[in-house]
C-alpha cells in the first residue's frame, strides 16, 4: 500500500529600508551598548480533534493549503498529514507566530539632527499546534496510538528547534540591533516617526533571517520522520492492530 506524507510552509517577510548615504557617519561614532532585552518564549498550545473522517481531514489540508498560501503576517505554517488509501489517519497544523515590540530613543547632537538607538526590544515566540486523527482509528486505541505517537514527534521537533533558535536570537539581539542603529545619518526631527518604523522594519527582517533558517533546519527534521520506509514500517504496525475480521 501506497502511503504518502504531505509538509507545507508558509514564510514571509516585510522590508523597509531608511539610511542615508554619506562620507562620514557621525551617529556610527557615538557609543553603543546594553539595553532592555525580553524574549520571550511563550507557552506551546496544542489542541486535539478527533472529530473528523478521514475524508474531512484530507480535504481539511487541502483548504489550508489555499488558505496559508498567501502572505499571512509574522507567522509561518507547517501542516504534517499521515495519509493512507488516499486519505489523511492524521494530520498536524503548526503555526509560528511572534510580536515584536521596539521602543527607539533620538539621541540629540545639535543643530536639530539626532541620532537612533535603541531603549527595549521584546518579541514574544508563540507555537500552537492542532493534532487530527481520524475518527475511523479512534476505536482502535493501538492504532490510534500509533497514529498519535507519529503526530507528536512532529509537534516536537517544531517545538525543540523554535526554542533552539530563540536561544540563539536572546545570544545576539544586542550586536543585531546595534549594528542596525549605528549606520544610521543624523536625521531631522520630522523624520523621527519614519525612522521609527524604519528601524523595527530592519530589526524585524533581522529576526526573519533566524526564522527562516529555523524553517529550514524544521523541515528538514521533519522531512526525517516521513520518509518512505517509516511509512511502510507504520502501516505494517497499524495493520497488526486489527484483528483479520476487522479490515
Amino acid at each position: 500500500m501506497n502511503v504518502l506524507r504531505y509538509f507545507f510552509f508558509t514564510f514571509v517577510i516585510f522590508l523597509i529600508a531608511f539610511a542615508a548615504h554619506a562620507s562620514e557617519n557621525v551617529c556610527h561614532s557615538l557609543s553603543r551598548g546594553e539595553f532592555d532585552l525580553e524574549i520571550l518564549d511563550g507557552k506551546n498550545n496544542i489542541t486535539y480533534d478527533f472529530e473528523q473522517s478521514a475524508k474531512d481531514i484530507t480535504n481539511i489540508q487541502k483548504q489550508n493549503d489555499l488558505n496559508y498560501s498567501g502572505l499571512k503576517g509574522d507567522s509561518f505554517y507547517n501542516q504534517s498529514g499521515l495519509v493512507l488509501t488516499g486519505n489523511n489517519m492524521g494530520l498536524t497544523v503548526g503555526t509560528f507566530q511572534y510580536l515584536l515590540y521596539l521602543t527607539p530613543y533620538f539621541e540629540n547632537i545639535g543643530t536639530g539632527r539626532y541620532c537612533p538607538g535603541v531603549k527595549r526590544i521584546c518579541v514574544k515566540f508563540m507555537y500552537d499546534s492542532k493534532i487530527y486523527i481520524a475518527k475511523e482509528y479512534t476505536g482502535n486505541q493501538c492504532a490510534f496510538n500509533k497514529i498519535m505517537n507519529h503526530e507528536m514527534e512532529h509537534h516536537k521537533t517544531n517545538v525543540r528547534n523554535k526554542q533552539k533558535y530563540i536561544g540563539w536570537l536572546r545570544k545576539d539581539m544586542v550586536a543585531v540591533a546595534n549594528s542596525i542603529v549605528e549606520k544610521y545619518q543624523p536625521i531631522n526631527e520630522e523624520d523621527i516617526g519614519l525612522a521609527s518604523d524604519s528601524l523595527q522594519a530592519e530589526l524585524k527582517d533581522a529576526i526573519d533571517a533566524y526564522i527562516y533558517k529555523m524553517q529550514v533546519d524544521t523541515n528538514r527534521e521533519n522531512q526525517k520522520l516521513d520518509m518512505t520506509s517509516e511509512y511502510l514500517r507504520l502501516t505494517r504496525e497499524i495493520k497488526k492492530c486489527y484483528k483479520p475480521s476487522d479490515r
